[in-house]
């Protein structure tokens, strides 16, 4: 799933490219709450984290059309810290899936 993601990421135009002191989780909400119309069961809203060598982060958030297999909406974050929901979130795995 990731490797699709990624790949999608690559080819589309970013709607924006945001920056930020600290990134808190009511941001990323807020940003697909602006696209609930557009949700259903083959879309899937996720953000994908990737931490840099001077120890900021750049994340990238979209929706994902699985049945189409492409990224549908997508933007791009650049964070000097994350807050902990989203730390404790993307603890595990760069992919994260909201539901």
């Amino acid at each position: 799933m990731l490797e699709l993601i990624l790949l999608g990421l690559a080819v589309i135009a970013y709607e924006a490219f945001v920056t930020f002191v600290v990134l808190v989780m009511a941001e990323i909400l807020d940003w697909f709450l602006k696209f609930e119309q557009e949700l259903d069961d083959a879309t899937l809203a996720f953000t994908v984290r990737q931490q840099l060598d001077n120890g900021e982060y750049t994340v990238y958030q979209g929706l994902f059309d699985a049945a189409g297999n492409e990224v549908r909406k997508a933007r791009k974050i650049s964070a000097k810290r994350l807050d902990e929901r989203l730390r404790e979130l993307h603890n595990r795995d760069e992919l994260a899936i909201y539901e």
